[in-house]
């Protein structure tokens, strides 16, 4: 999954023509903590994931967002959530997103 996220942090960065400071800033988080991203050593925060995903175009829905959260995370909105049960929740690609490549672990 970090590999995916990784390579988006790099096509941003190419596509703006950021610095990595700018970047960081973008993201909203420390040049320190993208650089541990970027080699493996720490995941993108949530909120990170959620920036870099709208500065890539990405439309933020609800089951975009429920993908975004870490798998224990997920669970625990979908099973708290009455209006929400996993028997009734199915992912599904519309709109603007149907373009975008998705990590592999959504598909």
């Amino acid at each position: 999954m970090d590999d995916w996220w990784i390579q988006r942090i790099e096509g941003l960065k190419q596509q703006a023509k950021l610095s990595d400071v700018a970047l960081a800033k973008r993201l909203d988080i420390s040049p320190a903590m993208l650089a541990h991203v970027r080699v493996g050593r720490r995941a993108l925060p949530l909120q990170a994931r959620l920036r870099l995903l709208d500065a890539l175009g990405y439309v933020i829905t609800r089951d975009l967002l429920l993908r975004v959260l870490p798998e224990e995370v997920r669970a625990a909105v979908v099973d708290t959530n009455a209006a929400m049960t996993e028997a009734h929740y199915r992912p599904k690609e519309t709109g603007a997103d149907d373009s975008l490549e998705l990590p592999p672990e959504w598909r």
